[in-house]
């Protein structure tokens, strides 16, 4: 069963079928137990065959996926790109493990985060580094390496919401709590989300590890992500790209 985060579904329904709801729009989709995550299931809701990446970035995106950040560097410098800002999405440490290498490489990249977030990169109980090896062997990916480590805080930080034009484009950050206390959403010109662990195509939204909330969850984040627009492409922390599709 293809799921996108269970507080969107009306689990009242037979599980034959199952309700996705997007702010006012809503389909019922046919429950299919031989679906992956990604398959058919979704095929009428959210478009996951976005093509459009270009070899440049999935040259980077490799060097991501290794969890290499000295790859990551050299890979950029090789394309002739210098970062100038980073977006943090939240503490987890599969989110923020290249942050210093990316820093102590480029001295002026400048860093963007929730406080809650900012104050986590710091605290190895928030950061899931003291803990992300178990956490992942009981989510069957054993043999991942995740030793203790720290950040410095963000230079910028914000409680609820944050924006900036940059180089002609507009960022602007929501906190999106539960998750983690440091959680956050980012669009980029206002047809583009990313949004972290927040919303994952396949997945429940994950709110019981440390420093995890439902009340947050359901008070400030569920609202955010109901009101997201049809067409609205999103880039989830985990996985493809898609467009968040309305009813016709």
């Amino acid at each position: 069963m293809a799921v996108l985060g269970k507080d969107i579904f009306d689990l009242y329904r037979p599980h034959t079928h199952t309700k996705i709801q997007f702010g006012d729009k809503g389909y019922w989709v046919e429950w299919d137990t031989d679906c992956l995550p990604y398959g058919s299931i979704l095929t009428e809701i959210l478009n996951c065959s976005i093509t459009d990446y270009c070899a440049k970035l999935s040259a980077v995106e490799q060097s991501v996926a290794a969890r290499d950040p000295e790859q990551l560097s050299e890979r950029l410098e090789a394309l002739g790109w210098t970062p100038e800002r980073i977006l943090l999405t939240h503490e987890h440490c599969d989110h923020m493990a290249g942050l210093e290498a990316l820093r102590n490489r480029w001295p002026g990249v400048w860093v963007a985060a929730t406080a809650a977030c900012s104050a986590g990169l710091g605290d190895t109980r928030l950061n899931m580094t003291r803990r992300m090896e178990v956490y992942l062997a009981f989510r069957g990916k054993p043999g991942v390496s995740y030793p203790p480590f720290v950040c410095r805080p963000a230079d910028e930080t914000y409680e609820h919401a944050w924006e900036c034009v940059w180089r002609g484009h507009r960022l602007r950050a929501v906190a999106l709590p539960g998750h983690t206390p440091g959680s956050a959403g980012i669009f980029l010109d206002g047809d583009t989300f990313f949004s972290g662990d927040s919303l994952i195509p396949g997945e429940e939204v994950i709110l019981r590890l440390p420093g995890g909330s439902e009340t947050d969850y359901r008070a400030v984040t569920e609202p955010v992500l109901r009101g997201l627009p049809p067409g609205l492409r999103i880039c989830p922390g985990h996985g493809e790209p898609y467009i968040l599709k309305g009813k016709e």
